[in-house]
């Protein structure tokens, strides 16, 4: 019994939470109101992630480079709309 106690009281790091099970604990829950809207955005949760760990840091990478996007402004300019399918 001591052992769950001592458990109880001790300081964990959790998800990026840090404090006793029950602080952590409180804290998420106070936290729900402010994120449950996302719940209506959100549809099946598929059980492989859409893209590996690789793709996301070639994508990461994409997006912060500044060669990249340094001509975006000119770029869109030149975007040629498709016109009617024929």
């Amino acid at each position: 019994m001591m052992a769950a106690r001592r458990e109880e009281v001790r300081e964990h790091q959790v998800a990026g939470y840090v404090g006793t099970l029950a602080a952590v604990a409180r804290t998420l829950d106070l936290e729900r109101a402010r994120y449950d809207w996302l719940a209506e955005h959100v549809g099946e949760i598929p059980e492989e992630p859409p893209m590996t760990s690789a793709e996301a840091l070639e994508w990461h990478g994409l997006m912060t480079d500044s060669m990249l996007w340094a001509d975006e402004a000119e770029a869109v300019d030149r975007i040629v709309e498709p016109g009617p399918a024929s």
